[in-house]
């Protein structure tokens, strides 16, 4: 009888190690998969130095541009900022969920922006300025509560700010500028009081919806939001520092 129960425990000891290894290499395969579905959509004559480096041949944490961590591993950055990369981001990029910096910054991606973004809860930084994205900014974005930064300047975007924008709380530099943005700033923006930057020049942007209220931080340790900015529309950039807080915003 006690031996039976012995073999039942080292049965399931090894079920556990089975399952936790299968989930390991299903999340490095999938990581994996969605670089190589990216890479597909980038035009070959661009790919430079990744058509040769991003292969199964190579792990996928030895990628050119490729941050793992955590355990199990996973990508946790990609980082290809100014690499002359010409192409599309595919859906298929929502799938790298332990993802926390995403830099395509400087390089020739244009479409829109799949929604599938909003599937990268991890994402604290994201740097796709200097591109030729098209389309609007996704709604969905206002997924990603664990954001920091958020870079989408020098694109063509267009259409409106969207509102959940606001569901930001984290955000600490926002930069929008040099789109074909249109309408009012959502007065939900007021919601992101830890924002140091903001840039919105260089859009057709009509103003601030009603009165928008930005906190300023205090500084750390503080625990509170003692001074306020009441943003209003103008044609240069305003700062406002007190407190150990401050806040640039450039119209």
């Amino acid at each position: 009888m006690e031996f039976s129960c012995f073999c039942r425990l080292v049965v399931l000891v090894h079920l556990f190690i089975l399952c936790v290894s299968v989930t390991h290499l299903h999340s490095l395969a999938t990581d994996e998969a969605a670089l190589l579905a990216l890479k597909a959509h980038i035009n070959p004559e661009t790919q430079n130095i990744l058509a040769n480096n991003w292969t199964a041949a190579t792990s996928v944490c030895n990628w050119i541009g490729v941050t793992c961590g955590g355990q199990p591993r996973r990508v946790t950055a990609l980082n290809l900022p100014s690499m002359g990369l010409n192409g599309t981001l595919p859906p298929h990029i929502g799938n790298l969920s332990a993802l926390s910096l995403f830099s395509i910054n400087n390089n020739s991606f244009y479409g829109s922006l799949p929604n599938e973004l909003s599937h990268l809860r991890s994402l604290k930084t994201i740097d796709f300025g200097i591109n030729f994205f098209t389309g609007e900014i996704p709604v969905e974005l206002g997924n990603l509560t664990m954001l920091n930064d958020l870079y989408l300047s020098y694109n063509n975007l267009e259409g409106t700010i969207p509102w959940e924008i606001g569901f930001l709380t984290n955000l600490k530099n926002l930069s929008i500028s040099h789109n074909h943005l249109t309408g009012h700033i959502p007065s939900s923006i007021g919601n992101c009081s830890l924002l140091k930057e903001i840039n919105f020049s260089g859009n057709n942007l009509t103003g601030l919806g009603k009165n928008c209220t930005m906190g300023v931080e205090d500084g750390p340790g503080t625990g509170g939001f003692g001074n306020f900015l009441t943003l209003s529309k103008s044609e240069y950039a305003m700062s406002f520092h007190g407190g150990g807080g401050g806040l640039v915003l450039w119209m």
